[in-house]
């Protein structure tokens, strides 16, 4: 979604706003998220989006959607291995 508002939203702040608010409704589709939880994953949303939009422009928009594909993959093992117990 992020990399998709590219060339429609120009405005860094709405367009982080709006890649996190549909990461949230995604997740929440799947996964029962509290407040807290909630709240915890909206900032680290806003960090991830924020540093992938600086190198995005201040380097290279192919670094930074490598660098989401790889923390895509990395957060998708991590939650099937909390799931099955491993809380390393």
């Amino acid at each position: 979604m992020f990399f998709k508002t590219t060339s429609v939203i120009e405005n860094k702040d709405n367009r982080i706003g709006i890649s996190v608010n549909a990461t949230i409704s995604s997740l929440e589709n799947k996964y029962r998220l509290n407040d807290q939880h909630r709240a915890q994953v909206y900032s680290a949303l806003q960090d991830i989006f924020n540093t992938l939009y600086s190198i995005e422009e201040e380097s290279d928009r192919s670094l930074a959607i490598s660098i989401a594909n790889t923390l895509s993959n990395w957060l998708y093992i991590a939650y099937k291995l909390v799931l099955q117990g491993d809380k390393s």
